[in-house]
């Protein structure tokens, strides 16, 4: 797989704050259940502090691109036995380019 994105960085307090409460609360649930301490109890100047260490971002996916090879790196009767399957399968030219492959080598 390929994949085509761009990312996008948020700087801003107010964006770093919301991501760190988002993943607190998602991490805090999954391990404490209801009963857990939230962002909100943790004191101003430490939340100030660690906002320095923290990186907010958003990935943005454009394009995503399946890639496949036909792998002349198997053995001899593995590649052959590819070949033969996707040959009754009825992917001829693909069958094809693969023995074509292993007759050059």
């Amino acid at each position: 797989m390929h994949i085509y994105s761009t990312i996008h960085y948020q700087n801003d307090d107010k964006s770093k704050l919301a991501v760190d409460g988002e993943l607190t609360k998602k991490m805090k649930e999954q391990a404490h259940g209801e009963n857990t301490c939230w962002m909100t109890d943790a004191p101003k100047d430490y939340l100030n502090a660690i906002l320095e260490n923290i990186a907010a971002f958003w990935i943005k996916i454009t394009r995503i691109l399946g890639k496949s090879k036909l792998s002349p790196n198997r053995e001899a009767v593995d590649f052959e036995n590819i070949a033969t399957v996707l040959l009754e399968r009825g992917y001829t030219q693909m069958a094809a380019r693969m023995n074509q492959i292993r007759k050059t080598q």
